[in-house]
C-alpha cells in the first residue's frame, strides 16, 4: 500500500530532482511491465485444463489478479504522483490509495485463506473433501469484498466521513491479524506434515512439496512487505520522527512492488506442471527434469531408465522379492507420467497377449 493514511501534519522537505524522478519512474515502469507479463502468463497457465482441476490453484489465480492490479493501476498512479509534483492531485491520490489498499489486502487475505485451506487439507482430510468449487469461490469472494470494504473506509476517511485513527486501526488490525494467522497456520501445518501417518511415501512427499511452495510464496511476501510496514508504523505512531528521504521511500516501495512478480518465478521453480502449461501456451515442448522413472536396488544402485522399455513392451511386471532375491523400487517422480503409464498399462492388461519383463540388478 502506498503512502496510505498519511497524516496531514507531516511533510517531506527534500524533493527529488527531475533526473532522479525520471530514473525512479523508469525503474518502476520496467517493474510494472514484468508484473503484467508474468502474472498474465500465470493466469493463463493456471486456467488450463491441466492445472485448473486443482482447487488450491484458484487461490493462486486470485493472487495473480491482485498482482495484475498492481502492475496495471497502482504503479502507473504512483509514477504519476511522483512526477507531477506541481499539479493538484488530491483525487488521483485518493484513487491510488484505494486501489493500492484493495490489491494489497486482497493478497494478504488470500494468503491467509491458502494457509487455512492447506491446514484443513492435511489435518482434517475428510472435512477438506467436503469443500466444493463453490466453497473456494466463496472464500476468494470474501477476501476481495473484505479488502474492498476497507478500501472504501479509507476513501470515507479522505472525505472526512470516518475518523483518521478509526481507519488506521481497521487497516493495521486487518493486516497484522492476517499475517500472524498465516504464519501460525504454517507452523501448525509443518507440524502436521512432519508427524502425520501417511499411507504411502508419495502422499507425504506431495504434501511436503506443496507446503514448501506455498510457504515460500508467503515468506517472500512477508520479507518484501516488512520494510514498508515498518515505514507505516514510523509515520503513523512516531510523532517526532521525520519522514525518511524520498530515495529510501522509493526503494521500499520498489521492494514492495517486486513481490508482485516473484510468485511466477516461484511457481516455475517449484511446480513442473506450471512450466508445461506455459510451454503449451507458446506451442513449445517442455519435459521436466524428473519425468523419467528411476529404478534402484536395495543397495541404492541406480538401474537404467525405463523409458525405452515402456515404449517397447505392452506391460511391465516388476517383482518385489525378499531376502537375497532381486528387489527394485520405482520412484514415480512425475505425476503426469504416472497417469499416462498406469492408463496405458491397465488398458493393455485387458488384452489377451501380455509380455512380462523381469528386471534384475546390474
Amino acid at each position: 500500500m502506498g503512502n496510505s493514511l498519511k497524516p496531514q501534519n507531516k511533510t517531506q522537505d527534500v524533493l527529488l530532482s527531475e533526473k532522479a524522478n525520471i530514473a525512479w519512474s523508469t525503474i518502476f515502469a520496467l517493474v510494472a511491465v514484468i508484473i503484467l507479463a508474468g502474472n498474465s502468463l500465470t493466469v493463463a497457465a493456471f486456467t488450463t485444463r491441466r492445472l485448473v482441476r486443482r482447487r488450491t490453484h484458484f487461490f493462486l489465480i486470485s493472487l495473480a489478479v491482485a498482482d495484475l492490479m498492481v502492475g496495471a493501476l497502482v504503479i502507473p498512479l504512483y509514477i504519476y504522483l511522483s512526477i507531477q509534483t506541481d499539479l493538484p492531485k488530491g483525487a488521483v491520490h485518493h484513487v491510488f490509495e484505494a486501489v493500492d489498499i484493495l490489491a494489497g489486502l486482497a493478497s494478504v487475505f488470500t494468503l491467509a485463506m491458502i494457509s487455512a485451506e492447506r491446514l484443513v487439507a492435511v489435518g482434517w482430510p475428510l472435512v477438506h473433501r467436503m469443500f466444493r468449487k463453490r466453497s473456494y469461490f466463496n472464500f476468494i469472494s470474501f477476501a476481495w469484498l473484505f479488502a474492498l470494504a476497507i478500501s472504501v473506509i479509507n476513501l470515507l476517511y479522505r472525505y472526512k466521513i470516518v475518523p483518521y485513527f478509526a481507519t488506521l486501526d481497521i487497516v493495521l488490525t486487518a493486516l497484522l491479524t492476517s499475517i500472524v494467522f498465516t504464519c501460525t497456520a504454517y507452523i501448525a501445518l509443518w507440524i502436521k506434515v512432519r508427524f502425520r501417518d501417511y499411507g504411502g511415501f508419495l502422499g507425504r512427499e506431495h504434501d511436503k512439496k506443496l507446503v514448501k511452495t506455498l510457504f515460500l510464496v508467503t515468506g517472500v511476501f512477508v520479507l518484501t512487505w516488512t520494510p514498508f510496514q515498518a515505514l507505516l508504523f514510523v509515520v503513523h505512531f512516531c510523532g517526532t520522527c521525520p519522514i525518511p528521504p524520498q530515495n529510501v521511500v522509493n526503494f521500499i516501495k520498489l521492494l514492495h512492488f517486486c513481490n508482485s512478480f516473484m510468485n511466477p518465478i516461484i511457481y516455475s521453480l517449484r511446480i513442473p506442471e506450471f512450466l508445461i502449461a506455459i510451454s503449451d501456451i507458446f506451442n513449445c515442448r517442455y519435459t521436466p527434469h524428473n519425468s523419467e522413472i528411476t529404478l534402484r536396488t536395495l543397495r541404492g544402485q541406480t538401474l537404467d531408465t525405463m523409458t525405452g522399455i515402456l515404449s517397447s513392451y505392452s506391460s511391465l511386471n516388476v517383482r518385489f522379492c525378499m531376502g537375497t532375491k532381486n528387489m527394485v523400487t520405482s520412484e514415480l517422480n512425475s505425476s503426469t507420467f504416472r497417469q499416462k503409464f498406469f492408463k496405458r498399462t491397465s488398458s493393455r492388461m485387458n488384452s489377451s497377449r501380455r509380455t512380462h519383463v523381469t528386471t534384475s540388478p546390474v
